[in-house]
């Protein structure tokens, strides 16, 4: 039994949820249907369908040669001992799918994904639920623009900002920084050089730079720009001017810069320090972020990382975001239909006519709800105080005079009301 003890219930386990877990209110799931509405509305603006993948995958899509979930998985086995996992990731799912067609055809993807995860903080939701865009197998760009990550970044940026989320956008590019270390790291120990790389301080950087790099002047961009606050790209910047002292490598980022600004009425940084799952992704990166602090989307191109996955993936763009953080996010103005709803009290009226002001309040625009049969009205009204704005006690009076009363708890104002349907 549950134990009461200085004003705080401690329950049976069967009556708690795991921690990380939350059940969701009528509110939340309003919120939840609009956020959805909007990110299939945008996603069509690029040629996107909606995909909303399963909960439950075998344990192999998750741990395939580069996937790296594997500490964070919920697992178990099912009846024929093969190892499931409840879904931790939307790329591999993504992929997944995508593969069941044999032809391979290019694809675009508004995609929702159940995400579960087994976080040992107590930070994170350990079930949440992403959605974003992809474009699966599609040719690359030519030069250095990566248009199918523009036409990602647009998208993202529309669903956000129709939510109201106003962001501004970080924009990397992790193929230059790859291309510079390559030339002074061993092919077989660069993966490990980003890594150390990708997780140092910022004390730490510059020594690992002059450790490796010869050049004098490649040796100061790169000390420079790896102890930098972001940096604002405006629209008249140019490779030709390079007003940031970028090393070659990185003079793409400048048009890209441009030309995401012309499609995206939002500032665009350059952010060179943060590395963020540069393991996984190639070429330009972008990240949505909310007061320059807190990214709310993020994504770019994973081909490499998607061809390890399967050898039919030729190329893959994916920028995501998550219902959680932006039912959080939005600021939402609230219909509140907790005021048109009316309690129904049955003081002695037949049954039929308590159906019979039940749809009469249907009729004008009320939400009915009958609460139960009463005799001691005090009490019936006690019993709906926080619940309900509004209420009505129906008699035999009522059904005589075919007529019946609204009273608002608040303003004590009440309200006469016909019954319209009455079958007599």
């Amino acid at each position: 039994m549950d134990i009461k003890l200085k004003g705080t219930i401690f329950m049976e386990e069967y009556l708690r949820l795991p921690r990380g877990m939350h059940d969701r209110n009528s509110i939340w799931n309003a919120h939840k249907t609009e956020i959805l509405k909007l990110h299939d509305q945008c996603g069509k603006g690029i040629g996107c369908d909606v995909m909303s993948y399963s909960y439950v995958s075998f344990k192999s899509t998750f741990t395939k040669d580069c996937n790296i979930t594997n500490d964070k998985i919920y697992e178990f086995l099912d009846k024929s001992g093969r190892t499931l996992v409840l879904t931790c990731d939307s790329t591999a799912s993504i992929l997944r799918e995508y593969l069941s067609d044999p032809l391979c055809l290019p694809r675009r993807i508004s995609f929702i994904s159940p995400t579960f995860r087994y976080w040992t903080d107590s930070a994170h939701n350990r079930f949440f639920t992403q959605l974003g865009y992809c474009i699966i197998n599609e040719g690359l760009s030519q030069g250095v623009l990566d248009i199918h990550t523009i036409q990602l970044t647009s998208a993202m940026y529309d669903f956000l900002s129709e939510l109201g989320i106003k962001t501004t956008i970080f924009l990397n590019d992790y193929t230059a920084i790859k291309k510079i270390f390559s030339k002074y790291v061993n092919d077989n120990e660069l993966k490990d050089f980003i890594y150390k790389f990708q997780f140092s301080g910022t004390e730490q950087r510059p020594q690992i730079i002059d450790s490796v790099v010869s050049d004098f002047i490649l040796k100061r961009q790169l000390r420079n720009i790896f102890s930098s606050e972001p940096m604002e790209l405006y629209s008249y910047m140019s490779p030709d001017e390079n007003p940031l002292d970028l090393p070659n490598e990185y003079f793409g980022i400048y048009e890209m810069a441009y030309m995401i600004k012309n499609t995206c009425d939002s500032s665009v940084f350059f952010c060179p320090t943060d590395l963020h799952c540069i393991e996984m992704m190639d070429s330009y990166t972008v990240r949505f972020m909310i007061n320059n602090s807190f990214a709310i989307a993020e994504g770019g191109n994973y081909s490499e990382y998607a061809k390890k996955f399967n050898t039919h993936i030729h190329s893959f763009w994916s920028i995501c975001s998550g219902i959680e953080p932006l039912e959080r996010t939005v600021q939402w103005c609230e219909n509140n239909t907790t005021s048109n709803r009316v309690a129904v009290f049955n003081y002695g009226a037949s049954s039929s006519y308590i159906l019979s002001v039940i749809n009469s309040l249907k009729t004008i625009g009320y939400i009915p709800c009958f609460i139960s049969d009463v005799t001691n009205i005090r009490s019936a009204i006690k019993q709906i105080k926080n619940l309900y704005d509004k209420f009505t006690i129906i008699g035999a009076n009522e059904e005589c005079q075919n007529y019946f009363y609204i009273k608002d708890a608040v303003t004590g104002k009440t309200e006469k009301i016909p019954t319209l349907d009455r079958d007599r």
